[in-house]
């Protein structure tokens, strides 16, 4: 894998962080390391009670081990919409993102494009219950890695990123890892969507 960059420390021990690279929105910083927020669809500052009334209007969290998944379950099986938009509607379920979405569904074989009202429970159940494991690999890595192991031989998860991180998210034009077809791309709400027209029909 790649090098580990040297950290800097001054004087009192406190790690300095590094110059800021891209589009970085905000900057946390601490003793002992920092975490940029790069290209956000929005960020603002807000009191406690802000981020508060903000939270109760998101949809249950694949991250938090205490969520319940019954709402996104409800919201998603009652949509005509795309399940491809439902799961990126922070209000039907907080926290999947582009990545997380087209890979989510292509693990489960899902078309983008069905509607909500398409999925049985089962299948809605199975996409989250998908995030729940993807999302907490994140976690682990510190990186999005959704491929499993057996088609990334002698790759582990650690040092797949990013040549073998993903099935279809950014390797549109390429072969699907899994049947050969071709990876495809388009913008659904304003967002790049990819997907296996043959894994996923």
């Amino acid at each position: 894998g790649p090098a580990a960059a040297a950290v800097a420390y001054d004087d009192a021990g406190r790690v300095v962080p590094e110059a800021p690279v891209g589009a970085v929105r905000v900057r946390l910083a601490g003793e002992h390391g920092w975490a940029d927020l790069r290209g956000p669809t929005l960020c603002v500052a807000e009191s406690p009670e802000e981020a508060a009334a903000a939270e109760a209007k998101l949809g249950p969290d694949p991250l938090d081990p205490q969520a319940d998944p019954e709402p996104f379950l409800a919201a998603a099986g009652k949509s005509r919409r795309p399940i491809g938009v439902l799961l990126m509607e922070q209000h039907v379920v907080a926290g999947i993102g582009n990545i997380f979405r087209a890979e989510s569904l292509f693990r489960r074989g899902v078309d983008p494009m069905a509607p909500g009202t398409s999925l049985t429970r089962e299948d809605l159940l199975e996409l989250w219950e998908e995030n729940v494991a993807l999302m907490a690999v994140g976690v682990r890595v510190g990186r999005i890695i959704t491929t499993d192991p057996q088609d990334r031989p002698g790759v582990p998860d650690t040092e797949a990123w990013p040549e073998h991180a993903n099935y279809v998210y950014h390797r549109h034009g390429q072969p699907c890892l899994r049947c050969g077809a071709t990876v495809l791309k388009t913008d659904l709400n304003g967002r790049g969507l990819y997907w296996c027209p043959s894994c996923q029909a």
